[in-house]
């Protein structure tokens, strides 16, 4: 369970490098105590059943850890929201990946060659070409680095929703209608590829297929891992940067409200990186007890720390609860006699200053007066601090 665990944070170690540790202090300790404690809920069989319970992310965009987690997070996301379409759509809805491209840049011009994209691309989804056509979409970034020319390559990859309609021989857009499009939104006539492919629904594993290409890494695995050193470092600083206040992933239209409807966010600080929580404490392919595993990093691999079952943890938790209402109970009741006591004795010292007061005001009608009558002396009602005048002196 921890293996890819420790591969990825021993691949981070160069990562770590190229953070400053004068400005940079809680950033790169964020980074170097990111997933240092696990805990898994797992069969004795882990082929079986095995979830992520609980980790410590840091969520920084140069975490390979991270990464790869946000990666199957956003995959579980898009293909509920896609089951979603699917089931409440009231005709056959029909799945497109799109994959629009630009020519390769230099390091140091990533970041204004994403914002031109990012800029080209809402000027795309805004145009009636693409209002007609599409009606929901999911689109992510990815980076992709080219060793021989040490150039950089971003490109987004987008998941379309279009209708049953667009296959129709009539309404069919071809390929060279999208690339034309896509140059005319970036302004560059130099692009020479487009990639647009009808995803095939009738098997099963077609969809989660090209679901996988979608939610992909945003910086692909190999630019960690390129061997020319000096420019490794280079382009991760430069990623450091670029990549900072960026949307690495977007939604829109039919797919932003299945995400809305179904409570899931493409934000990376709303994300939850684990695994969905566990239901019941047996494992639904043997009926074993489900297990519950800590485990803790050493510098080179996890060490085990502890081990239950749900069932056990289930019972202790209905006993701490009834122990914890009675304790919170008897707290309350010894806090409210407190309160009540130190208001019956303020309110006595309130209702004798008060009396006084109106005796020396109104000294005529406390010698008349036989009684808390209309000419009697003031009546005080305790609750709401308010004074009662006799008829004679209240107003008409």
């Amino acid at each position: 369970m921890t293996v890819p665990f420790a591969e990825k944070k021993q691949d981070r170690d160069f990562v770590a490098s190229i953070f400053d540790p004068r400005k940079e202090e809680s950033r790169l300790e964020r980074f170097r105590s990111c997933s240092s404690f696990l805990v898994f809920d797992h069969c004795r069989h882990t082929e079986h059943y095995s979830k992520l319970r609980q980790a410590n992310f840091c969520k920084d965009r140069l975490c390979t850890t991270c990464q790869w987690r946000k990666s199957l997070r956003l995959f579980s996301s898009v293909y509920q929201a896609s089951e979603l379409l699917l089931d409440q759509s009231k005709f056959q809805p029909k799945f497109c990946l799109l994959t629009l491209t630009v020519q390769n840049c230099d390091i140091a011009d990533t970041g204004s060659t994403i914002k031109r994209m990012t800029k080209a691309f809402q000027r795309l989804s805004k145009r009636k070409f693409w209002k007609d056509r599409v009606q929901g979409y999911f689109k992510s970034l990815e980076i992709t680095f080219n060793e021989k020319s040490n150039t950089v390559h971003p490109h987004f990859h987008i998941l379309l929703h279009v209708d049953d309609g667009y296959f129709h021989p009539r309404k069919y857009t071809k390929q060279s209608e999208w690339l034309e499009e896509w140059r005319s939104a970036y302004k560059d006539f130099n692009i020479t590829q487009v990639d647009i492919r009808r995803i095939k629904q009738e098997a099963p594993g077609e969809l989660l297929k090209s679901l996988c290409e979608v939610v992909k890494y945003s910086v692909k695995p190999s630019v960690f891992k390129i061997k020319n050193l000096s420019v490794r470092e280079r382009f991760l600083k430069q990623l450091k940067t670029d990549l900072r206040h960026l949307h690495l992933v977007q939604t829109g239209g039919s797919f932003w409200f299945a995400f809305k409807h179904l409570n899931q966010s493409t934000d990376e600080d709303e994300m939850d990186y684990t695994d969905d929580p566990t239901m019941g404490v047996e494992c639904p392919e043997c009926r074993q007890d489900i297990l519950r595993t800590w485990f803790r990093w050493a510098g080179k691999e996890y060490d085990f720390r502890r081990q239950t079952t749900l069932r056990y943890l289930e019972s202790i938790k209905d006993h701490d609860l009834r122990e914890e209402f009675d304790y919170v109970y008897q707290e309350r009741q010894a806090i409210m006699d407190r309160v009540l006591l130190r208001g019956t004795s303020f309110n006595k010292s309130f209702e004798d200053s008060a009396h006084k007061a109106l005796v020396s005001a109104c000294p005529r009608s406390h010698d008349k007066g036989t009684g808390s009558g209309a000419s009697g002396e003031a009546i005080l009602n305790p609750r709401n601090r308010r004074l009662h005048l006799p008829k004679q002196y209240s107003e008409p």
